[in-house]
């Protein structure tokens, strides 16, 4: 039950900090969402998260719903001419070397909340 809670208390700030337009918890909630690992699946929340991101030019949230079509269905957002300028970027980098680089699945540093 510890893991629960914890998992809990680690959405809700992860929520609060997407909520406050930290682009990096934005993909990070929208992973969790997708995965269903730490919280039920929940594609429209995923999508809602990912599209936020995107839209800021966040390159792993273009990458994430680049590579499915049931993200850029619910996202309603065209994403191959931003995912043509980071593959353009990165055209000399192997798969593995451009996932690193846009920091698909790896958990960042998180910055400073601004709390209410």
């Amino acid at each position: 039950m510890l893991w629960k809670r914890r998992a809990e208390k680690y959405l809700k700030w992860l929520k609060k900090a997407a909520d406050n337009g930290l682009t990096n918890a934005m993909v990070m909630l929208g992973e969790e969402y997708l995965n269903g690992v730490k919280c039920p699946v929940d594609m429209k929340s995923a999508a809602f998260y990912l599209k936020t991101a995107a839209l800021k030019n966040h390159s792993a949230a273009i990458c994430l719903i680049a590579s499915s079509e049931k993200l850029q269905e619910l996202c309603m957002v065209d994403v191959s001419d931003r995912l043509s300028v980071i593959l353009e970027d990165k055209e000399s980098l192997t798969s593995k070397q451009l996932i690193q680089s846009t920091g698909i699945g790896q958990r960042q540093k998180p910055e400073k909340l601004k709390l209410n």
